[in-house]
């Protein structure tokens, strides 16, 4: 059986985590903020996915929050982060945004 496209590609990304964080990413720049919140809060709460992209699905969701001006929101996604990830680059990154903001 193969995958039917849609017109999502969020909906399209289910075999690639990363792919899921990639086309929120686009829908921030374009605008859409509040889309890319839903389908990231949706993706990170809802399936099984590698630490890697769940790191990076935080690190969007505190991008779009930030953009949107709800800095308590996006600090909480950077902490979750530094719960998430040992890695170095990760926690450095997380800990810059969650001082200076994602602009």
């Amino acid at each position: 059986m193969t995958h039917a496209r849609s017109d999502d590609p969020l909906e399209d990304a289910i075999e690639d985590p990363m792919a899921t964080v990639q086309a929120a990413a686009l829908l921030r720049q374009s605008g859409s903020h509040q889309t890319a919140i839903d389908r990231l809060r949706r993706f990170l709460d809802g399936r099984q996915v590698t630490a890697s992209a769940r790191v990076e699905g935080y690190f969007e969701l505190g991008r779009c929050l930030d953009e949107l001006g709800r800095r308590r929101d996006a600090q909480a996604c950077f902490r979750r982060i530094l719960a998430l990830s040992d890695d170095w680059n990760h926690r450095e990154r997380a800990r810059r945004l969650y001082r200076l903001g994602a602009a």
